[in-house]
């Protein structure tokens, strides 16, 4: 009885490593609340992704909490709450509620590089649900 336990055990542990592999190596793990929807990065072989500028679009469910800490604060035109990073290695971020779904666009790095994918990126926010 304990060996077929034991073959049960094993196997289990056989198909959870299978459904959680593991970070390939150089690549990145980005932990996440929501998924990443569409995302963008400057180049640079010599950094890590963490370390050069990028951006990314995250998608969460519609709920209350989310639309009132978007509502806290006076929001834009499009209903969206944008708050500045506090230091220079934190993201930007835009908040912007949709009809199902609340879209975020985070963004770290200089405005000579994140100004024209950031538009290009809080436009496809804005447009798309």
């Amino acid at each position: 009885m304990k060996f077929f336990l034991f073959i049960i055990l094993f196997s289990s542990n056989l198909q959870a490593e299978a459904l959680h592999p593991k970070t390939p190596s150089g690549w990145i793990e980005m932990n996440s609340l929501a998924p990443v929807v569409l995302t963008w990065a400057y180049a640079d072989p010599k950094k890590d992704l963490m370390e050069v500028p990028s951006l990314m679009v995250q998608k969460f469910s519609l709920q209350e909490k989310l639309l009132k800490f978007i509502q806290q604060v006076r929001p834009d035109g499009h209903g969206c709450r944008h708050v500045p990073a506090i230091k220079k290695s934190d993201w930007s971020q835009s908040w912007c509620p949709r009809k199902e779904s609340i879209m975020v666009l985070l963004w770290k790095g200089p405005d000579s590089l994140v100004k024209a994918p950031q538009e290009t990126l809080l436009n496809w926010v804005l447009t798309h649900e």
